[in-house]
């Protein structure tokens, strides 16, 4: 365990998250919307360049410290708490599928498109917009009452 924790800080002391990984992640994104799309034809080596080219722009513009690893980690704690909750609610005998049933699902998307949003704020995704946590969860609370007034009333009208 001290090996990779010691290698972990290697790599941040050199940087590797704040710049090769970020790059990285970005290569790969841009590489597959440009080949997916073919928009600028289907040579590979063009689509590279290019997309090796608009990924070291994106790393060049200036993230915030730790904003990637702050959010894909902060994502990580919903994804499993999602997925213990899709684990309890088995044991239950409920099915998650099941759960908000046909009509709803718009509801769901439109909840856990909320939460995304939440979580980019909450890690400085806003920079120019200063929202003190407190306001955030005051936000997100009035989200979750108002979804859930929608929920109760969808199923009163029945």
């Amino acid at each position: 365990m001290a090996l990779i924790h010691s290698m972990m800080g290697n790599l941040n002391h050199v940087g590797a998250f704040d710049i090769f990984m970020p790059w990285l992640l970005f290569l790969a994104i841009i590489y597959a919307i440009i080949s997916k799309h073919e928009v600028f034809g289907t040579e590979v080596s063009v689509q590279g360049v290019i997309s090796i080219l608009l990924s070291f722009f994106m790393v060049n513009y200036a993230l915030p410290p730790y904003f990637l690893t702050n959010l894909f980690g902060i994502m990580g704690m919903f994804v499993a708490g999602g997925v213990v909750l899709i684990i309890l609610l088995g044991m239950a005998g409920i099915k998650f599928g099941d759960l908000f049933g046909e009509d709803n699902k718009t509801v769901l998307a439109l909840a856990i498109a909320i939460v995304a949003v939440l979580i980019f704020i909450g890690v400085g995704g806003m920079l120019p917009i200063h929202l003190s946590e407190e306001l955030v969860v005051t936000f997100g609370f009035f989200i979750i009452m108002a979804a859930t007034v929608y929920m109760l009333g969808a199923k009163g009208g029945d």
